[in-house]
């Protein structure tokens, strides 16, 4: 019975209008469609954990206390042995490119850590200067071996078949951003404790939409900054195969495919 009242007033106001009901379907989608040109997505950290969790406190703790830049990582195999003449050239014009990208605060390469078993040097010897793969006479076969089996570097610099590195790009710390964060999650926990005075919860406020905001800001920042590396990657993509990887590319790529 109850079906066959529904079929009845869906044929009455949708089938026996038409054109009624095309308007009708048609002002929603441009309603929709305009409202959706406001919609924004939050993939911080306070948009994937809970208010009040406390393993992102204490991580937070942690973080202010050894503050460490957010990274990138691009690893990259080339189609020439890694140790090799014309390799190390393209790594090393590779990294002075990404530097030049004025939010990258520094690359480590393969071609930057300190070589102390190639040969192996003694501690009188490091006053002279650090080798490094820039170094003249360098031994590659020694190089090779202490990178496959140094504990520091073992996995690190070098992939165990010897065929791929990584470049570690670091990125300036946002200390506004930093300070912003900070303040908002000292209110935050006084607003837990129910300890706000009336001055403070306006404060809160206040602070709690700049944070959105800046961080707004950062994110769409952050997302030109991947383009120029992957951009950068490009150049480089006929000699060798290169991949991106890091949180803050995760990040831009997740808003990116959602948008």
């Amino acid at each position: 019975m109850g079906n066959q009242m529904l079929s009845q007033v869906y044929e009455l106001i949708v089938l026996r209008r038409p054109l009624v009901t095309v308007l009708v379907i048609t002002l929603l989608a441009l309603v929709f469609g305009w409202k959706g040109t406001g919609f924004k997505v939050d993939a911080s950290a306070d948009a994937l954990v809970l208010e009040n969790d406390k393993a992102l406190e204490y991580f937070r703790t942690i973080n202010k206390r050894y503050a460490s830049p957010d990274f990138l990582i691009i690893t990259y195999t080339p189609q020439t042995p890694l140790l090799s003449a014309a390799s190390i050239g393209t790594v090393a014009a590779l990294r002075d490119d990404l530097k030049q990208i004025p939010v990258v605060d520094s690359v480590l390469s393969m071609l930057d850590v300190p070589l102390l078993y190639s040969p192996k040097m003694a501690l009188s010897e490091l006053s002279n200067g650090i080798r490094t793969l820039e170094s003249p006479d360098i031994d590659f076969s020694l190089v090779k071996k202490e990178f496959r089996q140094s504990p520091i570097y073992r996995d690190m610099i070098m992939s165990p078949d010897g065929s791929t590195t990584a470049l570690l790009i670091n990125l300036k710390r946002d200390k506004h951003q930093a300070n912003l964060l900070h303040e908002r999650e000292r209110l935050r926990k006084l607003k837990t404790e129910g300890a706000l005075t009336p001055e403070q919860i306006k404060q809160y406020e206040e602070v709690s939409a700049e944070y959105r905001f800046y961080n707004n800001y950062v994110s769409t920042r952050m997302r030109k900054d991947i383009s120029e590396i992957r951009r950068i990657m490009d150049k480089y993509r006929s000699d060798a195969t290169l991949y991106l990887g890091g949180l803050p590319m995760i990040s831009s790529d997740m808003i990116s495919f959602i948008q």
